[in-house]
């Protein structure tokens, strides 16, 4: 029988870069190596409709020569270099992997959906519009976004100012991030 594969979604705030994806390889054969022995195909997506081959990264195994075993299977790390899939981009995205042995090739299951950043913030900018401060009681919105070099925009990382003022002598500021 064709291999199966289970894959567990990456995990963190932060993911860009080489992210480890773990996966676990498992043939119901209980073949002896080398006749247990998968190749797999790891794509990804931004949308779940569109699939492209993921680059492998830095540490990763080899996509081919893997063992499997019955069930739970034998686990293994594929190291996606998103910087070159994803270069300079903030998106949702799933992995998918497909084994493949002697015997045919396997059903292929994806992981569920994590954040990809890879915008590397060099500059802030300053997108709200200007608003005096008058005398009284008055306030101001002031918007904060982190972009990379190039301009695109970390969505993770905008900081909104209110600032409050209630006579002309002080102001008082608040922060969301």
């Amino acid at each position: 029988t064709p291999p199966r594969v289970t894959v567990e979604t990456p995990v963190g705030t932060d993911l860009g870069g080489q992210i480890p994806v773990i996966y676990s390889l498992i043939d119901s054969d209980n073949k002896t190596a080398p006749h247990n022995y998968c190749s797999i195909k790891v794509e990804f997506s931004k949308d779940g409709v569109s699939w492209s081959t993921g680059t492998v990264g830095s540490g990763s195994e080899d996509l081919k020569n893997l063992s499997a075993s019955l069930s739970p299977g034998t686990t293994h790390v594929f190291v996606w270099n998103t910087s070159v899939d994803l270069p300079e981009q903030e998106s949702s995205a799933k992995v998918r992997i497909t084994p493949t042995d002697e015997d045919g090739t396997g059903t292929t299951t994806e992981s569920s959906v994590f954040l990809v950043d890879n915008v590397r913030v060099s500059k802030l900018k300053i997108t709200s519009a200007s608003q005096q401060l008058d005398a009284g009681t008055t306030s101001q919105l002031i918007t904060i976004v982190a972009q990379s070099q190039t301009g695109i925009k970390d969505l993770d990382a905008v900081l909104t100012l209110k600032i409050e003022s209630n006579s002309t002598n002080y102001a008082l500021i608040y922060s969301t991030f």
